[in-house]
């Protein structure tokens, strides 16, 4: 897909060559300018060290120095087909056919990389076509919200991405949330509301892929869900020390070789909680700590049993709104499966924070 576009670059420097005295200065600028890029393009990818082992490079920089190259190229190319036109007594029919094809190339190449490009953002709204239709949905959702009410968009952390664009769609609206992790938004909101308070609003906006549970009263476009603020909210920020998430239907969970830390949210009037999770041990009867930190911090041990087993804490008390909530075993870890090259010791799963009951 890419062979025409780059013969035409080809012909185009070949004609920069060819006839470097007919050419004016403004066409050697775009020249070097595209030169330039190409330097910047080789750098990020050969000597720039990866942030991924899954890149070649930093390819986040490799893509935006063809991006700001693109307009030089498109001029060159241009150019060329113009040139060729005038003064070819062939390029009349040459030319323009070259054109049509490249036009074609580009169309067919951007619709076979289409679903690559955007499907993540598909998967984010749970759309399975045009994702922005979810969003419009959204909008149409709000409609009979006063506008004078204020609405909390509880889409930070992985979702932050998501946040931008409802808040692009519902731009007239009074929107609340945080957005320290945004630094798009951030430098465009007036001094002092970059985090506007959760008990500032009335209604929320949250995220619940199709297949989790959901009250049937909550109105949802795709993943997005509309319904009442909540009198407290507790959000998982980050989960570190495991593997991968994993999925089932409604269900997740981590395995671990040695500890998982989970960071939540907390917002509202939520002075003391509980834990409830399941647990697996890889090996038998094994200890497990579970150390809860605010500003201050509470530990829970654990006698694990072989199998799946739930457990719930006791009530805990929490003086923050950031909760850390990590599991430790000194359990050795083992491969659970032949198939399976992992070292694992144990795994938590449908990890639950919530208020605690007078009794807890």
């Amino acid at each position: 897909m890419l062979i025409l576009p780059i013969l035409l670059l080809i012909l185009a420097l070949f004609f920069l060559f060819q006839f470097r005295k007919k050419f004016s200065v403004y066409i050697y600028l775009h020249f070097f300018m595209v030169l330039f890029f190409l330097l910047g393009f080789c750098y990020f990818r050969y000597y720039i060290k990866s942030p991924s082992p899954a890149e070649t490079g930093f390819t986040f920089l490799q893509f935006k120095v063809v991006k700001w190259a693109s307009p030089f190229c498109m001029v060159l190319m241009g150019a060329t087909l113009a040139y060729g036109y005038k003064h070819f007594r062939r390029g009349a029919k040459i030319f323009p056919t070259f054109l049509v094809l490249s036009i074609l190339t580009a169309v067919g190449s951007n619709y076979r990389v289409a679903g690559h490009v955007t499907g993540h953002f598909l998967g984010e709204v749970g759309y399975t076509r045009s994702a922005f239709s979810g969003l419009l949905h959204l909008r149409e959702m709000v409609k009979d919200i006063d506008p004078n009410q204020v609405i909390y968009l509880d889409l930070g952390g992985a979702h932050h991405k998501l946040r931008q664009m409802v808040a692009y769609v519902l731009r007239d609206r009074k929107l609340a949330g945080n957005y320290s992790d945004d630094g798009y938004i951030l430098g465009k909101l007036p001094l002092g509301q970059g985090s506007i308070p959760f008990s500032t609003a009335q209604w929320l906006i949250g995220y619940t892929r199709m297949k989790e549970k959901q009250s049937p009263q909550e109105p949802r476009a795709g993943n997005l869900i509309l319904k009442k603020r909540p009198d407290y909210l507790v959000t998982l920020l980050s989960v570190h020390g495991g593997y991968a998430r994993e999925t089932d239907g409604d269900s997740w969970w981590h395995w671990t070789s040695e500890s998982l830390e989970f960071e939540y949210q907390v917002l509202g009037p939520l002075k003391n909680i509980q834990l409830r999770f399941l647990y697996m041990p890889a090996t038998k009867d094994p200890d497990l700590q579970v150390i809860i930190k605010s500003k201050k911090e509470s530990k829970v041990d654990i006698k694990m049993k072989g199998g799946w087993n739930e457990f719930t804490t006791p009530s805990i008390p929490i003086e923050d709104s950031r909760v850390t909530i990590r599991f430790v075993s000194p359990a050795k870890a083992i491969r659970v499966s032949e198939q399976d090259p992992r070292l694992m010791s144990f795994l938590i799963k449908n990890l639950e924070l919530f208020a605690a009951s007078p009794s807890g």
